[in-house]
């Protein structure tokens, strides 16, 4: 998830507010993105400010009246001119103080989002973002967590199963919007999770792997538990585009390759499957029957 994503929650975080899930997912970023952390140490300073000001007593200098009084006498001859001191009279030296808290918080949030958008309304010379990929289900790496992005074009249903026994572990109704979610996998073994989306074609299966990177060089089974081995031992995510018949299908395996795609090679031949790593280190296979 983007740090802007991650910024839009602050004010849940802060509150106490926040799903379980995303509140970990934040706090894992935290202890990677140091910026990041520091934007919400300065949100929460600038909360607590705001929380106090009421109960600050602002003492009224001796000499505020006579200057007012010399001021007011001064411009029935001379023309208004639009300064602090005359917009101070409909405000109050509160609301001053409250506008100067509120250019703080804009501060902040100008820094972290780069001198691109250096301004409140932003740069006309900022790129314009990438449009979204409609019906495609896309993962990506934000630290250690994979995250599953979907944009609906209309009404869809998404759905997220354990593998091998069927327990729903998400279900969302779309209608023409997006749905982020962090894949988490908290067990020791890698577990496999299939993803459906009403109306898409094809299968769509991810290996995520748990705390234990245990696994026999060689071995026979599945297919899932090869893949499932591979993804333990070097703590990769991989995602499957492949029918559960494959995945159910008996292999055998004595490897000795030295990263997850030379393995990976080594047993799922070319001329059936596919393989390629993106930049994030999200390992794609697809099979071609």
């Amino acid at each position: 998830m983007s740090r802007e994503r991650l910024q839009e929650h602050f004010s849940a975080l802060y509150e106490g507010s926040l799903d379980a899930g995303l509140i970990q997912q934040i706090q894992k970023r935290f202890d990677t993105d140091f910026d990041l952390k520091q934007d919400y140490e300065a949100f929460c300073l600038t909360m607590e400010t705001l929380a106090i000001m009421p109960e600050e007593v602002v003492e009224v200098p001796s000499f505020l009246s006579t200057r007012i009084a010399d001021r007011l006498e001064a411009s029935v001859t001379a023309k208004p001119a639009f300064s602090l001191m005359n917009w101070s009279k409909s405000l109050g030296f509160g609301a001053i103080a409250t506008v100067a808290i509120v250019g703080s918080v804009m501060a902040v949030k100008n820094r972290s989002e780069g001198p691109v958008q250096a301004s409140m309304f932003g740069s006309s010379s900022a790129p314009a973002k990438a449009p979204k990929v409609l019906d495609t289900i896309e993962l990506e790496m934000q630290g250690s967590d994979a995250l599953l992005t979907y944009n609906a074009s209309g009404p869809k249903t998404l759905t997220a199963t354990f593998y091998g026994t069927g327990e729903l572990l998400r279900k969302a109704e779309l209608n023409g919007n997006s749905v982020t979610y962090p894949v988490l996998n908290e067990e020791p073994l890698s577990a496999i999770f299939q993803v459906e989306v009403t109306g898409d074609k094809g299968d769509q299966y991810i290996v995520v792997p748990g705390s234990s990177n245990a696994f026999e060089l060689q071995g026979e089974g599945k297919v899932s538990d090869f893949l499932k081995g591979v993804s333990a031992k070097f703590h990769k995510v991989i995602s499957l585009q492949m029918s559960a018949t494959t995945l159910e299908a008996t292999t055998k395996w004595d490897v000795k390759g030295e990263d997850a795609g030379s393995m990976l090679a080594s047993v799922l031949p070319s001329k059936d499957y596919s393989i390629s790593t993106a930049p994030d280190g999200i390992i794609s296979i697809a099979a071609h029957n």
